[in-house]
């Protein structure tokens, strides 16, 4: 991914987010636009949200995808808070939820440009094509 305009946020269930962080560390090697955070079982939520936009502070980032496992368990209610505020401070950020390890390559290895909302798209097909190649 070249320079720091778009990051990709993971969060998700402990530790289905380290976990995808080292298959990418893996694959493609250190990431730094690439943010992992593991949510646990018991957590509260507000201080989460603060947690995550705490460490997003000091990045300079205009988009942000947010990357979720499950939609509507805490976690993704966590993530969409994250969207929400960060949506506020005029980043143009995006929440997407059931993501895997192809959908992550795909985000990591393609570009927005000027069309982040087509980008989030095709993030999001590529999981569509990966569960119904035969």
């Amino acid at each position: 991914m070249k320079g720091l305009n778009l990051h990709i946020v993971l969060i998700m269930h402990s530790p289905i987010a380290s976990a995808l962080d080292a298959c990418i560390k893996h694959i493609l090697g250190q990431r730094p636009s690439l943010l992992s955070f593991d949510i646990e079982p018991i957590t509260q939520v507000d201080d989460e949200v603060l947690r995550v936009l705490n460490s997003l502070k000091p990045l300079t980032m205009k988009q942000v995808l947010v990357l979720n496992d499950l939609y509507g368990a805490t976690p993704y209610r966590i993530a969409q808070q994250v969207r929400t505020r960060l949506n506020k401070q005029g980043k143009t950020t995006s929440l997407v939820t059931g993501v895997g390890l192809p959908m992550l390559l795909k985000a990591l290895n393609d570009q927005p440009g000027d069309d982040f909302h087509g980008y989030v798209q095709r993030v999001v097909e590529t999981s569509v094509r990966a569960s119904f190649k035969v």
